[in-house]
C-alpha cells in the first residue's frame, strides 16, 4: 500500500513506468510468500523479534537454551542479501537453507507471528525498489510512430529475455544445459514447420518452386521425403486389406464396378499423391518417376496413370517467367533472339523434368520450329543432389554390392557413375541436338520427313533403306542451338498411349499393330547396324503422326538426351541372342 506518485505524463515513458511497476508488485509477492512460509517455521519469528543489539553480540557464537540458531548470524547480512535488488539470490537461497536446514526452538505464538511480519514487510519495503523508483527511473525512449512500438517492445523483451539468460549461464547448471538444449531442439523444430508451411504455399502455385531450395538443403527434402512415406504407407496398404476382406477379387468385377469400389478411390488417391510428392522433390525424382510409369509389373494401374503426367505434363513457366526464362538461355541474348525468329508463344506445348517446348517462327525460311528451354539452376541442382548420392552410394558398397551382372560384381558406385555420366549428357542441348541429328541421319529422314540417303551400313557395306515412310524424327537446327536451347523442327503427333485421342483420329486396331511392329523394327535397326540407340523410349518421347490422306501412321520419336553407342560385339551378341 506504499503511495505511488502519478504515472509519467510522457506517452513513450508510461509503458515503461507500467513495466517496472508491475515487476516491483511481483517480486513483492514472492517476497511475501516466502515470509509466510517462514513464519511457519519454528525459530524464525523469534529470531527476528529478538533486539538487534543482541543479535549483534551473539555474532558468530553458537547459541543454545532454546536461542534460535538464525540468531548467529549478524543483521546487517541479512539486510544485505534482502535488500539487493535480485543480484544475490544463489547467497539469499544459502541462508534460508541454513536456517531451515537447523532445528531451533519452536515457537508458535500467535502474537509473536503479528508482530514480526509487519516489521519484515516495513522492512523489505524501505530497503527494495519502489514505485517512485519505477516512476523516476521511467527514462524518456525515442519517439516511434504506432506502427513501430510493437516493434521497440519487442526489441525490450529480447533484451531483457537475453539477460536473463546470461545471468544464468553465470553458474550453469545440469538443468541450465537441459533448458538450452531443449530450447534449440524447440527452435529448430519451429523453424523447420514454419518453413514447411511457407513451402507448402509456394507449391501450391508452383509444384517446382522449391527444387532450388531442397538442393542448398538436403536435409529439408529428406523431411519432405519422409512425410510423403508415412502419407503414403495407408493408401499402399489399405487398398490391399479391403480386396482381401472383399468377398469378390478384381478380376471378377467389371470396370465400372471396380471404379465404384473404397479400394479403387484409395489407390487413385495414393498414386496422385505419390506423382506429386515427387514431382516436389525435384527434377532426379521426376525421372524417376518417369522410369517407373513404364513398370506396370510393380505398382498398381492407378499409380502409373498418375505417374505418366510426369512424362510430358510438368508444370511450366509462361507468361513474363517464360521470356526471362528464354533470354536468359538463348544464345547472343534478347537481341539476336529476336532476330532470328517471331511468334513466340509463351504457352509451353509440353513441359518435363528438365525442360518446356514453346514454338516460334523462323525468319529465315518461316518454318514453324520448337525450342526447348532448359530449366533454371538445373546444373546446380544436379551438382548438390548427385554429389549426396554419391556419397550414399558409397555407404551403401560397404553393406553389401549391387550384385553380379554376367558373373562381374557390380558396385552402388560404378553404376551410380554411369548414371552420373548419362545424366550431365543429358543436361547439355548440345550433345542432345548431336544424337538427334545422327539418329536421323542412320535412318535417312530429312527436313519435312522426306527421304535422303542413310548413313547407315548394312552387313554387306551398302547403305540401309531410308525409314521415312513408316518413322519420323524432328530435324534439328544445331547451329542455332546451345546448352539451354535447342531449336527443333515443329512436329505435331498423338501421344503413344493416349489411346482416345487415337480411337478419335482414325487409328485401327490393325494401325496399332502395324505400329508396334515398325517400333521394335526400329529398335533392333538400332541395336544391330546403327549400333546407336534412344535409351529413353517412355510414351512422353513416343508419338503417332496420323495422316488426312491414305498413308499409315508413322511413329515420332523425340528427345535424344539420353543416347548410347554399341560397339560391334555387343551389337553382334543382341542378334545372336534375337536369332
Amino acid at each position: 500500500h506504499q503511495a505511488a506518485p502519478d504515472p509519467p505524463s510522457s506517452n513513450n515513458k508510461r509503458w515503461v513506468f507500467y513495466f517496472k511497476t508491475v515487476s516491483i508488485t511481483m517480486q513483492r509477492s514472492l517476497m511475501l510468500l516466502l515470509l509466510l512460509a517462514c513464519s511457519a517455521k519454528s525459530g524464525f519469528v523469534e529470531a527476528f523479534t529478538t533486539p538487534t543489539s543482541s543479535i549483534q553480540q551473539s555474532a558468530g557464537k553458537r547459541v543454545t537454551q532454546g536461542a534460535p540458531v538464525f540468531a548467529s548470524f549478524p543483521s546487517y547480512q541479512l539486510e544485505e542479501d534482502f535488500s539487493n535488488n535480485g543480484h544475490n539470490i544463489n547467497s539469499r537461497r544459502i541462508q534460508i537453507q541454513r536456517l531451515f536446514g537447523k532445528k531451533g526452538a519452536k515457537t508458535s505464538s500467535l502474537r509473536a507471528i503479528c508482530t514480526a511480519l509487519p516489521f519484515l514487510l516495513l522492512k523489505r519495503l524501505s530497503l527494495g525498489s519502489s514505485v517512485a523508483w519505477a516512476a523516476s527511473t521511467a527514462t524518456s525512449v525515442p519517439t516511434f510512430k504506432k506502427e513501430e512500438i510493437l516493434s521497440y517492445r519487442a526489441l525490450c523483451f529480447l533484451k531483457a529475455t537475453g539477460q536473463n539468460i546470461l545471468t544464468s549461464l553465470r553458474h550453469p547448471t545440469k538443468d541450465t544445459f537441459k533448458a538450452i538444449a531443449y530450447t534449440l531442439v524447440s527452435i529448430y523444430l519451429l523453424t523447420n514447420i514454419v518453413e514447411g508451411m511457407v513451402a507448402s504455399k509456394r507449391q501450391k502455385l508452383d509444384a517446382t518452386s522449391e527444387w532450388g531450395r531442397y538442393a542448398d538443403k538436403p536435409a529439408a527434402r529428406g523431411q519432405a521425403l519422409s512425410l510423403l512415406m508415412m502419407q503414403l504407407t495407408p493408401y499402399a496398404i489399405l487398398p490391399s486389406l479391403l480386396d482381401k476382406l472383399s468377398k469378390k477379387k478384381k478380376d471378377d468385377l467389371s470396370e465400372t464396378e471396380y471404379k465404384s469400389t473404397r479400394a479403387h478411390k484409395l489407390r487413385r488417391r495414393g498414386g496422385e499423391m505419390f506423382a506429386d510428392g515427387l514431382l516436389k522433390l525435384g527434377p532426379l525424382y521426376v525421372k524417376i518417376g518417369q522410369i517407373l510409369s513404364c513398370r506396370e509389373n510393380l505398382f498398381p494401374d492407378e499409380w502409373i496413370t498418375a505417374m505418366e503426367r510426369l512424362q510430358d505434363r510438368v508444370p511450366a513457366k509462361s507468361g513474363k517467367e517464360a521470356w526471362d526464362l528464354l533470354y536468359d538461355a538463348a544464345p547472343g541474348g534478347k537481341a539476336v533472339f529476336h532476330k532470328q525468329f517471331s511468334d513466340f508463344d509463351d504457352v509451353p506445348l509440353a513441359a518435363a523434368s528438365l525442360g518446356q517446348v514453346h514454338r516460334a517462327t523462323l525468319r529465315s525460311s518461316g518454318e514453324r520450329v520448337a525450342i526447348k528451354l532448359q530449366r533454371s539452376r538445373l546444373r546446380d541442382i544436379y551438382d548438390k543432389d548427385l554429389a549426396l548420392m554419391k556419397k550414399i552410394a558409397k555407404i551403401v558398397d560397404k553393406f553389401g554390392k549391387a550384385g553380379q551382372v554376367g558373373g562381374i560384381e557390380q558396385s552402388w558406385v560404378s553404376i551410380f557413375n554411369d548414371a552420373e555420366s548419362i545424366l550431365y549428357r543429358e543436361i547439355d542441348y548440345r550433345d542432345e541436338a548431336d544424337n538427334a541429328i545422327r539418329f536421323a541421319n542412320d535412318f535417312g529422314i530429312g527436313l519435312g520427313g522426306v527421304e535422303i540417303e542413310s548413313t547407315a551400313k548394312g552387313k554387306d557395306g551398302n547403305a540401309l533403306p531410308s525409314a521415312a515412310e513408316w518413322l519420323r524424327t524432328p530435324y534439328t537446327y544445331g547451329d542455332l542451338s546451345s546448352e539451354k536451347f535447342l531449336v527443333m523442327e515443329y512436329v505435331p503427333s498423338i501421344k503413344a498411349n493416349n489411346n482416345e485421342a487415337l480411337d478419335k483420329a482414325g487409328v485401327t486396331l490393325e494401325d496399332r499393330e502395324y505400329l508396334a511392329e515398325c517400333l521394335a523394327h526400329a529398335y533392333l535397326r538400332q541395336f544391330c547396324a546403327h549400333k546407336f540407340f534412344s535409351t529413353d523410349p517412355h510414351a512422353g518421347n513416343l508419338g503417332i503422326e496420323v495422316f488426312e490422306d491414305e498413308r499409315a501412321p508413322r511413329v515420332v520419336f523425340y528427345d535424344f538426351g539420353q543416347a548410347c553407342s554399341l560397339a560391334d560385339d555387343q551389337a553382334g551378341g543382341i542378334l545372336d541372342v534375337i536369332e
